[in-house]
């Protein structure tokens, strides 16, 4: 398992700083929300060093690192798995295999991002009311652009995220053996997930308000605005 990750993330990076485009900012240029919803607005795609930054480069960042943090404290609180102990060799194992688990999924999502050529950066509504918003973040859920402009089913990011549902059973001794009903079971918990999640990234920026809700509301570009038009790859841009 080790060694296949490995291989992953080697081939990830690769493809990542292979690219010849200019290095890009860390993260995606501030845009003036009242332009994007405009209709006609410009699609840029995204170049794969982008994708290895919105994925992977996420792994060493301190939020990231904070998230695996309290997940290896929670999980500490609880005693899982117990064949783990307690004390700081305890924690140091479980926060390494939390961290672990991000690492794996953020590789498989870029990989896969990489080689269908997919956005993953979250789609949010072009439309104005609650239930019209409501139902466009239901509707793409488990959606994402492809970088020609078309949105279709989200492989890299469904692939990476039920993936690393199954890959808990190998890191954690005390989950759930595989069988069809857990399998099951994980699939259908992903896609509420997920369902969840684009909801709430559709109106977390209208709750927040002001600037803290800039970098969650470049999370995401229209879907149903008119008419998207495909531009040549700009890295400063989203």
């Amino acid at each position: 398992m080790k060694r296949a990750f490995l291989a992953i993330t080697a081939l990830a990076a690769a493809m990542a700083y292979g690219q010849t485009a200019p290095a890009p900012q860390d993260s995606v240029t501030p845009v003036d929300v009242q332009a994007v919803v405009a209709p006609p607005y410009v699609y840029v795609p995204m170049t794969n060093r982008q994708k290895f930054n919105w994925t992977m480069g996420c792994i060493v960042s301190p939020t990231w690192i904070l998230y695996s943090a309290a997940r290896a404290g929670l999980d500490q609180w609880r005693n899982g798995p117990p064949e783990w102990g307690q004390g700081a060799k305890g924690y140091a194992r479980r926060l390494g295999a939390a961290h672990e688990l991000e690492a794996f999924e953020d590789t498989v999502w870029f990989a896969g991002a990489a080689l269908t050529h997919e956005d993953p950066r979250y789609l949010r509504s072009g439309r104005t009311g609650f239930f019209p918003r409501l139902a466009d973040a239901l509707k793409v859920g488990m959606l994402s652009r492809r970088d020609n402009g078309t949105v279709g089913f989200a492989y890299a990011r469904t692939v990476a995220g039920l993936g690393t549902a199954l890959f808990v059973g190998v890191v954690f001794p005390d989950e759930e053996a595989f069988t069809t009903r857990s399998i099951l079971f994980s699939a259908l918990q992903y896609v509420a997930l997920r369902e969840a999640q684009s909801v709430g990234r559709e109106f977390l920026p209208d709750i927040l308000k002001g600037n803290a809700s800039k970098a969650v509301r470049n999370l995401g570009i229209p879907l149903t605005t008119a008419s998207p038009t495909v531009a040549a790859s700009d890295p400063t841009k989203p």
